[in-house]
């Protein structure tokens, strides 16, 4: 819960004149685990739950070796097929390990095991101190992303525990009354959230009621558009783009489909390294995108677009009707997906050029500017404002308000008149709800 009431403390940093938070921690009802709480926007438009998807509990026993097999598959790759901003890592590890070899080879590692036995135990406490250090960063950053993503058999059970309980808990907000869901994932959680999506989509892309005008404009549109981008489209034609994708869900939504979530938010994502970390090289990308196999934004096309028209047909209301539904790979043709990254996040990048002109890249700077800012600490700063004298004001940073915009909320409040204000939005009937992953 620590994660969660700092990314809502950032969202919602005002007070009431009792000086209490903008938000109320109540019960889930929806996670499947008893040690998180939702957190509920108060007397704010549109009204919002924020959910916390906790996955880190299954990365128990992780091992050395768990993460050597995961970078045995990277390492030997061809460079070509090595991402260029990883490049130097990925050369840097060579050089280490060929040092290291060098080392055992000439009998060097011995020379300094004898060399920490000779100098005494303070010494040997230290180094191993340091070891020690060393092997839990690895071990509990890298860990994580080596077993999730080296579908090996010693994985399979964590990885498909994880992606089983994310499932569950979109299952369960369908369930909870909301109008619609935001799926929020930082990290190595973007890419969680992204398969959550990818296999929760094919239990609900054939649903559909029994309407009787099966007219399905929007989805024509968004077919046309999302074929017309091109590379690197403009913000206007993004603009258009997320407006038709939001019309073909209320379509959908019209057509009797319950599907909730409209949108997907990714933070530092390592999904701009797609064709490193789910591929072999761009060209499989490509391959296992055109198969279907990942989702793309926009979908990938067929003679049929987007969509077939299931079968057999309905009747309503004494006439035939058939419909239209969305095929298993194609539900980024009404999720928007925005991509937050920083400049000096090594971790995340940019998605668009891996995974779909169709994705809003935003690049934006962390809440303080010094020598960090092109470092690895930035990787943690999305959901980070920075603090201005007095002490307990701050200042919005543009991370939190570009992600304040993604998610649709207000950043400032005038409580007395907020429900004709959010009357005039279109939000005062407008519940949602934010997984952060």
């Amino acid at each position: 819960m620590i994660t969660l009431r700092g990314f809502v403390r950032s969202l919602l940093p005002g007070r009431d004149k009792d000086g209490m938070p903008m938000y109320w921690s109540k019960p889930d009802r929806s996670s499947v685990l008893f040690e998180v709480r939702k957190l509920k926007s108060r007397d704010i438009y549109p009204r919002t739950s924020f959910y916390e998807f906790f996955w880190a509990h299954h990365m128990v026993g992780t091992k050395v070796s768990h993460i050597a097999h995961w970078l045995r598959q990277l390492l030997f790759r061809r460079e070509k097929n090595v991402p260029e901003r990883i490049v130097p890592i990925w050369k840097s590890i060579w050089y280490l390990l060929v040092v290291l070899l060098l080392f055992v080879a000439t009998g060097t590692v011995d020379y300094f095991t004898d060399l920490k036995m000779n100098l005494g135990w303070s010494v040997s406490f230290v180094l191993s101190a340091v070891l020690g250090v060393v092997n839990l960063i690895v071990v509990r950053y890298v860990g994580d992303a080596a077993r999730y993503l080296d579908p090996s058999r010693t994985n399979i059970a964590v990885r498909q525990k994880i992606r089983s309980d994310g499932m569950q808990l979109i299952r369960n907000l369908h369930n909870s009354g909301y109008d619609r869901i935001i799926v929020v994932g930082h990290s190595l959680g973007s890419l969680i959230a992204y398969d959550i999506l990818t296999h929760l989509w094919p239990e609900y892309n054939t649903v559909h009621g029994r309407p009787l005008n099966v007219e399905q404009d929007a989805l024509r549109k968004v077919q046309l558009l999302g074929q017309s981008l091109g590379h690197r489209p403009s913000g206007e034609e993004l603009d258009k783009y997320h407006n038709l994708q939001g019309e073909l869900w209320e379509e959908r939504r019209r057509m009797g489909n319950p599907w909730l979530v409209t949108d997907l938010v990714t933070l530092g994502s390592p999904l701009s390294y797609a064709d490193f970390l789910l591929a072999e090289s761009d060209d499989d990308l490509k391959e296992r995108i055109n198969l279907r196999d990942l989702p793309a934004c926009p979908p990938v096309v067929d003679d049929k677009g987007y969509s077939y028209v299931l079968k057999p047909p309905y009747r309503s209301y004494g006439l035939k009707r058939s419909i239209k539904v969305l095929h298993h790979a194609a539900q980024f043709a009404f999720i928007r997906w925005t991509n937050l990254y920083f400049p000096g996040d090594i971790i995340g990048g940019p998605v668009a050029d891996k995974l779909g002109w169709g994705i809003r890249d935003v690049e934006v700077l962390p809440g303080k500017k010094s020598w960090k800012d092109r470092f690895l600490f930035t990787h943690s700063w999305y959901w980070r404002n920075k603090p201005i004298p007095p002490v307990g004001e701050w200042k919005e940073s543009e991370a939190v308000k570009a992600l304040r915009e993604a998610l649709m909320i207000p950043g400032k409040w005038n409580l007395k008149n907020e429900s004709r204000e959010a009357e005039v939005q279109g939000f005062q009937t407008k519940d949602q709800e934010v997984p952060l992953s």
